[in-house]
């Protein structure tokens, strides 16, 4: 991790052990090739960096995004769930939402040149597998729902391996129909949504998985599938980010892959 991404981490880490945060300390530090590392390399360095984490996710996403925004509530009970920015390891108060213990690898609060505010879901991958645990319509109904699921195209999901990524879309679903929490507060309104898996560009099962959700919900949630090789090609572009960008090649991509990047 770079220097911003360490001290970040450490700050985070903190936080999330006041509101029963998921984090694994031992996988963070020791396990670089998992996915929770590379999650805290991105957000922290990121956050750091935040004119260039504009110019970044605007060129990801393809959204006019002008500045990155803060989710909050007006509650001061609900500070330690605010959303500044980008944070790793990123979940709303569950009771409100889905009531399990899902949460975003990384979310981003961004604020678009029009005014509206987006939501920015993303699931990171590296060597890890997605979650075999079955979403299950007795538990999630009404937000299956929402999304415009019923019983039979829920369970074609759950069989093609679409659950993990499914409950982000869930969640994501959740807080822009009711904001951070279900009590009405305009800090903390979403006007529009985009779920993201960011994995290794030869992750067939991962594409798969995108192509799913994007087929059997529409534009409800958009679901994109981000590349490491995108995410860090298009960070060596912008000079702010030059340097770290090409620390993360070589960690992270193959020989071939890291042409273009230097």
């Amino acid at each position: 991790m770079s220097p911003e991404a360490r001290q970040y981490a450490r700050q985070r880490l903190t936080l999330l052990s006041r509101i029963d945060g998921k984090a694994e300390a031992d996988r963070l530090w020791r396990n670089l090739l998992s996915s929770q590392p590379l999650a805290f390399s991105i957000a922290g360095h990121l956050r750091a960096h935040p004119s260039a984490a504009v110019t970044l996710l605007g060129s990801l996403t393809g959204l006019p995004v002008g500045e990155l925004d803060t989710l909050n509530s007006s509650s001061d009970n609900l500070a330690d769930y605010a959303l500044e920015g980008i944070e790793a390891e990123w979940f709303p108060p569950r009771a409100d939402h889905t009531g399990d213990m899902s949460g975003f690898d990384i979310a981003t609060c961004l604020r678009l040149e029009d005014g509206r505010r987006a939501l920015v879901s993303i699931e990171v991958k590296y060597t890890d597998s997605f979650s075999a645990k079955p979403v299950e319509w007795a538990r999630y109904g009404p937000h299956l729902t929402a999304l415009g699921l019923d019983q039979r195209s829920t369970a074609a999901l759950v069989r093609s391996g679409c659950s993990q990524v499914l409950r982000q879309v869930m969640i994501t679903d959740s807080i822009h129909r009711h904001g951070l929490t279900t009590t009405p507060d305009t800090r903390s309104r979403i006007d529009t949504t985009m779920a993201v898996v960011l994995a290794r560009e030869d992750d067939p099962k991962a594409a798969d998985v995108v192509t799913h959700l994007n087929e059997a919900i529409g534009a409800r949630v958009p679901v994109a599938f981000w590349s490491h090789r995108d995410l860090i090609h298009a960070a060596a572009g912008i000079d702010d980010l030059r340097d770290w960008a090409n620390g993360m090649a070589i960690r992270y991509l193959l020989p071939e892959a890291q042409r273009g990047a230097f």
